[in-house]
């Protein structure tokens, strides 16, 4: 900023330093002179602006500057610039003053003491003027370097606070990240300088860009999963979560990133071992109905030696024959199919089919006291999942149900199509409000559980089924099948009272 003062001639000048009293002289009615109307626009400065002789002594100072040092215009005229210098900044300001005294023009940054004792940061501009005078104009940026010193700490508490953060943290701003930890620098096998200003679009796997879009423009904060992609090329699955936040004074998403691929080895471990048990536990019901084909063929064999010389009942016998083999295949081919058939195979299903046919089962192995109760909707939306998970789902919540109510109550499954509203996705934050989800529920009138064993039934290995009665893995794999098909799983009980599950999984075309 330049001074009004440079304008002037050394006349006009000398008349603006002048008493008052060259002022009062003039006829209210004569147009000011130059010299006043330099004097206002200098008035009317929204910085300090000092005059100071060849010795530092202040000749001149505007109404803001004599403020800003908490003085009277008087009171600032005839003092030494070294008067209103801390004692630290005294060594610096002689060597300033030199420069300057040289014809340098100067800014810096001085504290200065106001006339109460308290201190503040002034920016001055500092120059020689034509006439030998010193001209300083001095704005206080206290504030401002208060703002800056803040977003430093804060900044510094950011960076702290990554860098000892288990997770890999990227913060980026309209799609581009502009800060990252040495997190997520391993993780993508990159140095920080190369993420910071790239495009976040170029980290995600092609094959799961829409679905990271999807989660960005819906604001979604809850966990999910995706392929993150190294610097090399390489796929690495991921969980991510993210939110709005300010950060330095802006607006940016903060994500947070993890390695799940360990923990994806470890789930589909456990479900692999969960299928055996299931398979184990199908074993009775399997039986049970492999023994009644077998009775009906063994009956229809000594019907038929019998009735050998009676050609009709001979055909007779062997349709019942052939049905109770149609019978025998049909039940094999289903246990071929659950134990055959690859667990994360991902394909558009339809989980009516599948909850049926796992009912089928069931129906066969649960006590005759307990009743099963079924609602399935014909309309329900299909799923992109793999069949045998979701069927492992409905089988692991069924057969715990059953175990809940020990010898009797009743089993109910229901399922549905729904749009997630905003009260239901303020209640299960993973929906997103106006979503489109199948929703599985399934219900008993058992025990129940207090919240004690609420807060653990998720864990691997935790079960309360006493004398190795289970391994504990059974809602623990329920609860990975579902979060690994980006859904959400929750689960209401109490004492007394039975216990439901809810899963709600996305649905598409």
């Amino acid at each position: 900023m330049g001074s009004a003062y440079e304008l002037l001639s050394r006349e006009e000048l000398l008349a603006v330093l002048t008493s008052e009293s060259a002022r009062q002289r003039r006829d209210p009615g004569d147009p000011p002179p130059s010299g006043d109307r330099y004097r206002q626009m200098v008035e009317e400065a929204s910085d300090g602006i000092f005059i100071s002789d060849t010795t530092g002594r202040y000749l001149d100072v505007n109404e803001v500057g004599a403020r800003m040092l908490g003085m009277t215009r008087d009171e600032v005229i005839g003092k030494n610039i070294s008067d209103l210098l801390l004692d630290s900044e005294r060594g610096a300001f002689a060597e300033a003053w030199a420069r300057i005294s040289a014809g340098e023009w100067l800014l810096h940054e001085w504290q200065l003491r106001r006339k109460d004792g308290t201190v503040f940061t002034g920016e001055v501009s500092s120059k020689l003027l034509p006439d030998g005078r010193f001209q300083g104009i001095c704005r206080d940026v206290t504030a401002r370097r208060e703002r800056e010193e803040a977003l430093r700490l804060s900044e510094l508490r950011f960076r702290a606070l990554t860098a000892a953060a288990f997770e890999a943290i990227a913060v980026s701003e309209h799609g581009v990240v502009v800060d990252a930890n040495e997190q997520l620098t391993r993780l993508i096998g990159c140095e920080r300088s190369e993420l910071i200003g790239q495009d976040v679009a170029q980290f995600i796997a092609p094959d799961s860009r829409e679905a990271v879009a999807a989660a960005i423009r819906s604001g979604r904060e809850a966990p999910y999963r995706h392929a993150l992609l190294r610097r090399d090329g390489t796929r690495l699955e991921v969980e991510t979560q993210a939110r709005i936040a300010d950060w330095m004074g802006r607006q940016v998403r903060i994500t947070a990133i993890r390695d799940v691929g360990a923990q994806r080895q470890l789930e589909e471990r456990l479900n692999r071992v969960q299928r055996l048990e299931a398979l184990g536990r199908l074993a009775g019901g399997i039986a049970h109905d492999f023994n009644n084909i077998l009775v009906a063929i063994f009956s229809y064999t000594d019907l038929t030696d019998l009735d050998a010389e009676e050609p009709a009942q001979v055909r007779a016998h062997m349709d019942g024959l052939r049905a109770a083999a149609h019978r025998a295949r049909d039940l094999v081919q289903q246990i071929l199919t659950f134990s055959r058939q690859r667990g994360d195979e991902r394909v558009r299903a339809f989980v009516q089919p599948i909850v049926d046919e796992a009912l089928r089962f069931l129906r066969s192995s649960l006590p005759s006291s307990i009743e099963v109760r079924s609602e399935l909707d014909p309309s329900a939306p299909p799923v992109l999942g793999a069949p045998v998970q979701l069927h492992q789902v409905v089988m692991n919540l069924c057969v715990n149900a059953a175990h809940a109510m020990q010898k009797s109550g009743v089993l109910s499954v229901r399922l549905s199509g729904i749009t997630a509203t905003a009260d239901l996705a303020l209640r299960v934050p993973e929906l997103t409000s106006g979503g489109s989800y199948l929703r599985l529920v399934v219900q008993d009138t058992g025990t129940g559980m207090d919240s004690a064993t609420l807060g653990r039934i998720f864990e691997p290995f935790f079960t309360t089924k006493e004398g190795g009665g289970g391994s504990g893995l059974g809602l623990a794999v329920v609860h990975g099948i579902v979060k690994s098909h980006d859904g959400s799983i929750g689960v209401e009980s109490a004492v007394g009272h039975g216990t439901t599950f809810e899963i709600y999984l996305p649905a598409v075309e």
